[in-house]
């Protein structure tokens, strides 16, 4: 696993201006067997590449606006959608789905967004052997402390 990824997950909301904070790949619950880093989970247990699910937690964070109206999310109030989808290997983007709603279709959507605007990413590490990468990915909204 790569040193600092955590931090590298930004607060994507406060950034763009949104009253409530977001995070992109940023839910420790997430890492198990199959391996990943936090907020990403791969079907592999044999992908050894934690360099190359950076460089996918950057794009998508930067392909991702948090809906607006935040404020109506209590303090520390959080809502999490993941979202799943497969990586061949020249890096397009296949089998989009909602595989966890957060109940707020406009967080929902926004997750989508990021994925599709993500597209392509790299293409796979070569010596990762499959023709493709299962991922699930977890998106973050959370209140502001009033």
């Amino acid at each position: 696993m790569a040193d600092g990824v955590e931090s590298r997950a930004g607060t994507m909301g406060a950034i763009a201006g949104h009253e409530g904070s977001g995070k992109v790949g940023s839910e420790k619950g997430m890492v198990g067997a199959g391996g990943g880093l936090p907020g990403i989970f791969v079907d592999n247990p044999d992908f050894q590449f934690a360099y190359y699910l950076v460089i996918i937690q950057n794009k998508v964070g930067s392909n991702w606006v948090p809906p607006s109206g935040t404020s109506g999310l209590a303090e520390k109030e959080k809502k999490r959608v993941v979202i799943g989808f497969r990586i061949l290997r020249n890096g397009e983007i296949r089998e989009v789905r909602v595989e966890e709603s957060s109940g707020a279709k406009p967080l929902d959507q926004s997750a989508l967004r990021a994925i599709s605007r993500s597209n392509p990413l790299p293409p796979l590490p070569p010596r990762f052997l499959e023709e493709s990468l299962g991922v699930h990915f977890s998106f973050e909204l959370e209140g502001e402390k009033g």
